[in-house]
């Protein structure tokens, strides 16, 4: 493993982590690129009582000792294992911390005897699909969806053999 690949680090999500993520997930370029609307603290703190109970996992991705990401996992019971959600601070972009959550969600999928992985992603959202594509995931499927500022467009899912 390379220096650099050693800035990095995965952490399971504790409730400690909830401020990070309210922060992170309210910063407008993340609402941008998300087409989402802000939210309340209130929301993640329900919404991480829900993840345990959804069989969903979801982690904080690190850099020097520093939360810099969310990664979401789930589809467990299955062959194919889905990265639910990946965001990286914008403050920590094009650092290689979007490639190392990746390779970090394919490693955890292939321990739990998954064979395939999958993202879903909006057309529109350019440096998550340059991600996902440098990492060897190929488009299997162009569909209209909705988000949360309710607004249709179009969304890729992205798969990739392990």
């Amino acid at each position: 493993m390379n220096d650099e690949a050693n800035k990095y680090s995965a952490q399971p999500l504790t409730k400690l982590h909830l401020p990070f993520i309210h922060r992170l997930l309210n910063r407008p370029e993340v609402l941008s690129a998300l087409h989402e609307r802000p939210t309340d603290y209130s929301v993640w703190e329900n919404a991480y009582n829900i993840w345990n109970d959804e069989g969903e996992v979801n982690f904080v991705i690190y850099m020097e000792e520093k939360p810099a990401g969310w990664l979401k996992l789930n589809g467990f019971g299955s062959d194919t294992g889905w990265i639910s959600e990946l965001v990286i601070d914008p403050n920590h972009a094009r650092r290689g911390l979007g490639s190392f959550a990746v390779g970090f969600a394919e490693r955890y999928f292939s321990e739990c005897g998954m064979h395939r992985a999958a993202i879903h992603t909006n057309e529109d959202n350019m440096p998550a699909r340059g991600c996902y594509e440098k990492c060897g995931y190929k488009i299997t499927e162009r569909g209209e969806c909705t988000n949360g500022d309710g607004n249709k467009r179009f969304g890729l899912t992205y798969e990739k053999e392990l």
